[in-house]
């Protein structure tokens, strides 16, 4: 894995995605990399979190420009089919980690532009450094959103703020990220990691069967009537009531002590 490296601490996986001479712009070897790593994730019960994180002081500062420029040089059908099929591997990638039933945590550093809007926002919690900078600059390029961005972000900043951000381009600092929702917590740059390395251990000591059903309730949530919601809370609640993790929640309350739950 070239472009990605991987570390696995404590029950977590971490993902350190190392282009930092390009500000880890994102590659087909590193879009393959990170589905790679997160179908492990998905297969591992020792893995109960997973953190994406960027090298040299950034997440991911959009597509690879360069790699576009020369794929605009081919004609225009087999361009068009190239950027697709681009869009759709980066959709996948998108999906994976709403899918994962593990809890995923995005560590943001810097220049945080394009397509790493759109992974940041996929993930469960994001963790930013105070001088962190989500672009967005697609139609500074001429391009549309990808990677689910026409999809979170408003729902994020509203859609008077998201229309502001994508036709006219703009930024959102830290702050202001912390403001509409975009990011749960900002650290201070040299406190970042320390702090998500706090956060990651509490998620890897929590019940993972029942984060995995948080996440799929949350997917729920999007499409379905109240209804339909109520039915699937009922199929979750009774799921997680016939683990471990939950026999053991219960005895720790009544018996008054700290639960050690063991992700069954």
């Amino acid at each position: 894995m070239k472009h990605v490296k991987i570390n696995e601490s404590g029950g977590a996986l971490w993902i350190i995605l190392n282009r930092p001479e390009v500000r880890n712009a994102f590659s087909s070897e590193m879009r393959e990399s990170l589905k790679e790593a997160l179908a492990k994730a998905d297969s591992d019960e020792s893995i109960r979190c997973v953190v994406i994180k960027g090298a040299g002081g950034n997440f991911i500062s959009g597509g690879d420009l360069k790699k576009f420029s020369e794929l605009i040089e081919r004609p225009s059908c087999e361009a068009k089919h190239a950027f697709y099929n681009r869009v759709q591997d980066l959709n996948q990638l998108i999906m994976m980690i709403m899918n994962l039933k593990k809890p995923v945590v995005a560590c943001v550093e810097g220049k945080v532009a394009g397509a790493g809007v759109s992974l940041a926002l996929a993930c469960d919690l994001v963790v930013a450094s105070d001088n962190s900078k989500f672009i967005i600059s697609y139609s500074k390029v001429g391009a549309s959103p990808d990677g689910g961005l026409s999809f979170s972000l408003p729902r994020a900043v509203g859609i008077k703020k998201y229309m502001e951000l994508v036709l006219l381009g703009g930024s959102i600092s830290a702050s202001e990220a912390m403001d509409y929702g975009l990011v749960n917590f900002v650290f201070d740059d040299a406190e970042v990691s320390g702090k998500t390395e706090e956060l990651v251990s509490r998620l890897c000591n929590g019940p993972t069967y029942a984060f995995g059903k948080v996440k799929s309730l949350s997917a729920y949530s999007e499409s379905s009537s109240l209804v339909e919601q109520l039915h699937h809370e009922a199929i979750a609640f009774s799921e997680c009531a016939s683990t471990d993790d939950f026999r053991e929640g219960v005895s720790s309350f009544l018996e008054k002590r700290k639960a050690n739950f063991l992700g069954l």
